[in-house]
């Protein structure tokens, strides 16, 4: 298929009739028409049907639209590219969390001034993994627990991922003034699992971390109550208004604090979480892709203190 043809097919969908886009693409409408047939037979699909009206497009050739004017958009911008006007890029796919607004005030005061284009998405691991590997992202900054690290590795090698540990640290309760344990020093994992407990939505990877065992019972087992947020700032409501929790690191109870949530040790239960960044082998990083790493190794071994 040809970049040419989806340019074709293109005119043809958002003009609604094949003799209007022939006309303004100087061609004439067999030809078009046959330009048009040819992804169609090479797919084995109906991209559009004919009536009296024009053309209109069927559910695959609307699906098969979007994509097509999505490559000719960034073939688009390939073709303005110039160093003087296009701006550097980094992209960073990243656990909810993971990137402090202390890091990115970094980020933000390195790079104020110069042209560089900052793209952070927030993933849960098998996304922040895949975003790597399909190179959405430069970069993916991850952590995982014990029940997590073998399939994890096993992942990482099958999409020629590399990773690098950054941390180490264990799992904190976090809870706001309305929770019984905003006071006290420490609380019990069991204490802690008769309130709703508030998590972003499940992976492959953190339905694992639901078999740990505590005391010999699973930790599913024993989570009555769980409220599912793809929205950190609705977690952080939550924990400021209600008696719920959440589990986090250590490394996010300065910014926790200052909303007002405490950040709580869990008696006589330690997992290892092993924070770091992926990239992919055998491929250098960019200058802002090692500046950001360079920044991220810093910031956490501030926190670890």
């Amino acid at each position: 298929m040809q970049l040419q043809q989806l340019y074709y097919f293109k005119e043809v969908a958002e003009r609604g009739s094949i003799n209007k886009a022939a006309d303004a693409l100087m061609m004439t409408q067999p030809n078009l028409s046959r330009s048009i047939q040819k992804p169609e037979e090479e797919l084995g699909l109906e991209l559009i049907r004919r009536n009296n009206r024009g053309v209109q497009l069927t559910e695959e050739g609307r699906q098969f639209y979007q994509h097509a004017r999505e490559i000719l958009d960034r073939v688009e911008i390939i073709q303005h590219i110039s160093k003087e006007d296009s701006p550097r890029m980094l992209s960073v796919s990243a656990f909810p969390s993971l990137t402090s607004t202390a890091l990115l005030e970094e980020l933000y005061a390195r790079h104020r001034n110069h042209h560089i284009q900052f793209t952070l998405r927030e993933s849960r691991l098998s996304e922040i993994i895949s975003d790597v590997h399909e190179l959405r992202s430069e970069l993916g900054v991850l952590h995982t627990n014990p029940t997590q690290q073998k399939q994890v590795h096993i992942l990482l090698e099958q999409k020629q991922l590399e990773f690098h540990p950054v941390s180490t640290d264990s799992w904190y309760a976090y809870l706001g003034p309305n929770s019984p344990f905003y006071d006290q020093e420490s609380v019990s994992m069991r204490e802690l699992l008769e309130y709703p407990v508030l998590r972003y939505p499940d992976d492959h990877f953190s339905i694992l971390t639901s078999y740990m065992l505590i005391d010999g019972d699973r930790l599913h087992d024993l989570t009555k109550r769980v409220m599912f947020l793809n929205n950190e700032g609705a977690i952080i409501n939550l924990l400021r208004t209600t008696d719920a929790f959440t589990f986090g690191m250590s490394w996010s109870r300065e910014f926790y604090a200052e909303l007002g949530i405490a950040c709580k040790p869990i008696q006589d239960y330690h997992v290892e979480i092993t924070l770091g960044w992926a990239k992919r082998k055998k491929e250098q990083l960019s200058r802002e892709g090692t500046q950001f790493v360079e920044l991220l190794q810093k910031h956490y071994a501030q926190t670890a203190q």
